[in-house]
């Protein structure tokens, strides 16, 4: 799922297949013949596994969360978008977050304004994407895409064969000029037979550093259960937040290392017919608006009862912790508990969020993935 840093994904693909050409043109001929055949083989085989996993990272969701239906998103919009008569603030009882228990621990699931939902656990919204992401521990412009759920241990998978393809290819590399330095009698000699393969040799080394120190770097927060972004906001901190545990670990690092790397993968929560899809902005004439505007509102009947629907805002945002919520448990986040439809509004809130323009009983259709900002007629007054 290529997001718009996907020049820099093109990038990496070319430096590694560039670095692999210039071995396999220099180096391989003469190593296959006085080292062994094999050289080429093994080399080969990381490379393939290098691509297959950068591949696998960037054309994998990589958790995202699907935006709420339309009626959802208006609801949300509405109650963001409510003023208190005297102060002019927002609606105090709009509910911000919501506290879950899990493994005895407190969490807190927050309210995105940008995807009008509650985040699950571990969830975060990435700026670059514009999604939420299920367990998102970063974005990751070499890839070009998120990092989350759904495809960490395929970029864990990724980084960790680079850094073994690097070492690989320096060694032979390196091997490959001393070789020569025993043949020609100087290294100087060697040099200029194959400068190419000091240059190989140079890209590996400093490339080495990085790469290696990266895959041992989420080597531990693989072994503790923990994401970058935990681990850069210090959330399980021993020392900074003595008090605070990790009610996502399993307290056995190599239980940690299976669960993370070999446990069973997540299916997709994107319809598989549908797209992430941009904002869509409709507009109607002044005239049309002025009209629709001003014309009185019919009362509207009684919505059905509906048992997700019968808590008040203070029952929201006060409820103490839900003891049977798992974590990634989607089904026990909070719904829109008030059916009522917006009046038609428009403009753009302090802080960005869109407001959006709807008549009651406007039944429109919206892929679940799509935020809509619009101005709609009523069908019946067209």
């Amino acid at each position: 799922m290529l997001t718009r840093q996907s020049s820099v994904f093109f990038l990496t693909t070319f430096l590694i297949v560039l670095t692999f050409t210039l071995y396999c043109v220099f180096d391989v001929p003469y190593l296959a013949t006085k080292v062994s055949p094999a050289l080429p083989v093994v080399a080969s085989i990381l490379f393939a596994l290098v691509i297959s996993s950068l591949l696998k990272t960037t054309l994998t969701d990589p958790g995202i969360i699907p935006r709420p239906s339309n009626r959802e998103a208006i609801e949300y919009d509405r109650q963001a978008q409510t003023l208190e008569p005297e102060s002019g603030n927002r609606n105090a009882n709009t509910p911000r977050q919501k506290v879950v228990n899990i493994n005895g621990q407190a969490v807190k699931l927050k309210f995105c304004f940008t995807c009008r939902l509650y985040r699950p656990p571990r969830s975060s919204h990435c700026s670059i994407c514009d999604n939420c992401v299920l367990n998102f521990d970063h974005h990751c412009p070499w890839v070009g895409n998120c990092i989350g759920l759904r495809n960490y241990r395929y970029f864990y998978f990724f980084i960790t064969t680079v850094a073994i393809l690097d070492i690989f290819i320096g060694v032979c590399s390196a091997l490959h000029l001393g070789l020569l330095t025993t043949e020609k009698g100087t290294f100087i000699e060697a040099l200029k037979h194959t400068p190419v393969s000091a240059a190989i040799f140079l890209i590996t080394f400093f490339s080495i550093w990085s790469v290696a120190g990266l895959s041992g770097f989420h080597t531990y927060l693989i072994a503790t259960s923990q994401t970058t972004n935990e681990d850069i906001k210090g959330t399980f901190n021993s020392k900074l937040r003595p008090h605070v545990k990790n009610p996502y670990s399993t307290g056995n690092c190599c239980k940690n290392i299976w669960r993370a790397l070999c446990g069973p993968e997540m299916p997709s929560l994107l319809d598989r017919r549908g797209v992430i899809q941009s904002d869509i902005m409709v507009s109607v004439d002044a005239e049309t608006f002025s009209r629709l505007s001003t014309q009185p509102k019919s009362p509207s009947p009684e919505p059905p009862e509906d048992p997700r629907m019968s808590l008040d805002r203070e029952q929201i945002s006060t409820d103490p912790p839900d003891e049977d919520i798992e974590v990634g448990d989607t089904e026990c986040l909070p719904r829109n508990p008030f059916p009522a439809i917006p009046t038609p509004h428009c403009g753009t809130d302090s802080n960005g969020v869109k407001s959006h323009n709807y008549q009651e009983n406007d039944d429109i259709e919206a892929n679940r993935n799509t935020t809509i900002s619009m101005q709609v007629i009523d069908p019946n007054t067209t």
